[in-house]
């Protein structure tokens, strides 16, 4: 274990002679405390990138922060002190607790969740990092993180008993008691009564250097907003994710013509209230409505009369429906205002993505935002730059807690072809039917962007596609449920009359069905499906990895269509790994090309590839060298199962 520390030591930074000493007696009781520091400092420097070129644990792939060995973590630590800050040794555990622990802080409003592991019943005196018993059980402690960050927000109306302390290292709430003192402690801040913000502002929390994480104690912890991405008031669903802003800059460029003011959008739309020109907050007056929009710093835009009042804030709020806002409130940190409401040629200030502009219900038939230096002639209210809402360009709509839609399948049904689907970890008990869109659905974790649905219904997969683009997602065919016939269901359906003349590429993507086929296609003409860097795990005891079939139409067939699996591993329990059948329709040619594929039957190694005609007559390897409508790419290699590799002519 001792190598292993020094191997990745030596070979991803330099390392001199003393720390190469030290790591060598890591394991030893007398070299533990020193150890221990030296790993740690060791281990927060490493990156990815540092151990791009290493084997995980293992032995295939790369090694990354996520998947080095735990026992190699615990052995630098001096087998004592748990490093990479978790709090379990259990690395799905550790996966699964990544956005908690400060890891996506652009894109996290809150940095706890009443849910998240804490203390109760005792608090943290900000002035000496000591834990003491508190007056009554109401109270909490939560532990976050603030590493590199110079502000943490705190909502205006905290309970003044919260108390704020900065610490160097990590510290477990949950076993913290009366007499402990923070490991690390740095400093601390208390909210107070005399120095609260004005209606709606945030406390601004300077975050001393050397601070990674924050332990916060009150006995109103459900009422108190944390982030160190904005600081708000009564409203959670506050981001600005530089992917949709890159979007929103681009679309916002390319329509000059567009007109930005959509009073019809209740998504982002405020009814009697008006912006505060001077703070940002909302004002209640009966005869007025705020809508809102996101911007980017710099663009240049032109207002038509009857604007009364433009407010310009740091981050983007997704959606304004349903948080109950109420008057003082302050949806994001406030960048700057003005009253001149017939602004032309005027710059989002630096800072500022989102833009909300106040006006009287009685004055919104004819107003008009646009992009560029002059207003021109009235168009109409549209959908603007809302990334929801635009209709006749590329969207990427968001998938996850507090994002645009809560499944997937709402996003599939709002999108329209080329838009992207983008879906952020969470396990999706879903059904998606997305026959008949071109779309590009994309997950931002492999593992942890989980679609899971009972495949005991033919009729109701977990998912339905056939054009598009598929990527870095999970998807599961379970066997819950109470069948009501023979028929199961696939993972993944592929076969829609509106494929024809069309693709799929599907990459990155790890399927498992427990009660049919991972994956079952039927091919159209001119229609080409390409899987690349893929998963496939068939546990039923008879499954398919993959079943793929030709064009079954009866009146004609195309010598256009095409299979590729690359890159791929594909496993069953028994069953075939890949199976092809042909419909026998006169003309239909079907071209399967398979390059540097692991295929494994766990109960019968050599049932790995088969071929037939449609009613299970003549079923053997041979046929998918010529016989029927398949043949083999002469691409075709350096597969595990000799049928797929062809012979150089």
């Amino acid at each position: 274990m001792t190598e292993q520390i020094v191997d990745i030591i030596e070979a991803n930074m330099p390392c001199s002679s003393d720390v190469e000493s030290v790591a060598r007696g890591a394991g030893g009781e007398a070299g533990r405390v020193v150890a221990a520091e030296t790993a740690t400092d060791v281990a927060t420097r490493l990156t990815d990138g540092a151990l791009a070129a290493k084997i995980d644990k293992h032995g295939v792939g790369q090694v990354t922060l996520d998947n080095l060995s735990n026992e190699v973590k615990t052995a630098m630590a001096g087998g004592a002190t748990l490093i990479w800050d978790e709090t379990t040794n259990d690395l799905n555990a550790e996966l699964a607790m990544r956005p908690r622990y400060g890891y996506v802080h652009e894109e996290s409003l809150m940095l706890f969740d009443l849910d998240d592991p804490h203390a109760s019943g005792v608090y943290v005196n900000s002035t000496s990092g000591r834990v003491n018993t508190a007056p009554d059980n109401a109270y909490r402690i939560y532990v976050v993180p603030v590493e590199g960050h110079a502000t943490l927000y705190v909502n205006g109306d905290a309970n003044t008993s919260l108390q704020v302390s900065f610490t160097s290292r990590y510290n477990d709430p949950t076993t913290m008691a009366n007499g402990d003192h923070l490991i690390g402690y740095i400093s601390g801040w208390r909210a107070n009564e005399q120095t609260r913000p004005a209606a709606g502002h945030p406390y601004g929390v300077p975050v001393p250097e050397g601070s990674r994480y924050a332990v916060c104690s009150s006995n109103g912890m459900d009422a108190t907003y944390l982030s160190v991405v904005t600081g708000i008031n009564k409203v959670r669903r506050t981001y600005h994710d530089p992917r949709i802003a890159a979007l929103d800059g681009a679309k916002l460029d390319a329509v000059r013509s567009r007109n930005l003011f959509d009073p019809t959008n209740a998504r982002y739309r405020i009814d009697g209230y008006y912006l505060s020109q001077d703070t940002g907050v909302l004002v209640a007056r009966d005869v007025y409505m705020s809508v809102f929009m996101p911007v980017e710093p710099g663009t240049h835009l032109s207002f038509s009369a009857g604007f009364e009042r433009v407010c310009f804030y740091r981050d983007w709020v997704g959606e304004l429906a349903g948080v109950g806002l109420q008057p003082g409130s302050l949806l994001s940190v406030f960048v700057a205002g003005t009253t001149q409401g017939s602004l032309q040629d005027y710059a989002v200030p630096d800072g500022a993505h989102m833009m909300g502009v106040s006006i009287k219900t009685a004055n919104t038939a004819r107003a008009q935002i646009e992009v560029g230096s002059a207003s021109t002639p009235y168009v109409s209210g549209r959908p603007g730059i809302s990334v929801t809402d635009i209709h006749d360009l590329d969207r990427t709509l968001t998938v996850g807690p507090g994002r645009m839609y809560s499944t997937i399948s709402e996003a599939v049904a709002a999108a329209s072809d080329s838009d992207e689907i983008l879906v952020y970890p969470g396990v999706y008990n879903e059904s998606v039917h997305a026959w008949g869109k071109r779309l590009r659905i994309h997950g931002t974790s492999k593992r942890d962007c989980i679609l899971r649905h009972s495949a005991m219904h033919y009729a109701d997969p977990p998912l339905e596609m056939s054009r598009g683009e598929l990527s870095n997602l999970t998807v599961i065919g379970d066997d819950s449920g109470t069948p009501t016939d023979s028929s199961r269901a696939y993972c993944m359906h592929v076969e829609d009359d509106t494929a024809a003349g069309g693709s799929l590429f599907v990459h990155d993507v790890v399927f498992e069905n427990a009660v049919h086929a991972c994956v079952g296609i039927g091919l159209r003409n001119h229609y080409a499906i390409e899987f690349r860097g893929c998963e496939f795990h068939a546990t039923g005891a008879a499954n398919t990895a993959v079943y793929a079939h030709d064009h079954e139409t009866s009146t004609h067939g195309e010598d256009d269509q095409h299979l590729a699996i690359i890159d791929c591993s594909l496993e069953t329990a028994g069953g075939t790994v890949i199976k092809l059948q042909s419909q026998e329709i006169t003309g239909n040619h079907a071209t399967l090309t398979a390059q540097r594929n692991i295929l494994v039957n766990t109960a019968n190694p050599s049932n790995l590839v088969t071929m037939s005609k449609w009613d299970g007559r003549d079923e053997g390897q041979e046929g998918l060298l010529g016989s029927y409508a398949w043949s083999l790419d002469a691409t075709s290699r350096m597969n595990t199962a000799d049928v797929l590799n062809a012979t150089a002519a």
